[in-house]
């Protein structure tokens, strides 16, 4: 048993011995920073692209004396996630 016990422990010192004299890989040279692209003109902000569309809402025309016609448009704002290149 007890030279069992010995050879059992032999074999973990070696283990942590092996263990702890291997080299740790270095990703920083590996790694390759993807190339995020947004479509035409909108821009990257905090990892999503931004996009505005102005909107047609409404047409309003007023009769009487008078008749004005005004459009009216409105900004619309969208994220959507970036192309990866």
């Amino acid at each position: 048993g007890l030279v069992g016990t010995g050879i059992i422990g032999a074999a973990i010192v070696g283990g942590i011995a092996s263990n702890n004299s291997a080299t740790t890989p270095d990703d920083d040279d590996d790694v390759v920073d993807p190339v995020l692209s947004c479509e035409g003109d909108d821009e990257i902000v905090d990892g999503v692209c931004l996009g505005t569309t102005n909107t047609l809402t409404s047409t309003v025309t007023v009769s009487g004396t008078q008749t004005v016609t005004k459009t009216i448009t409105v900004p619309v704002t969208f994220t959507y996630a970036p192309t990866i290149q």
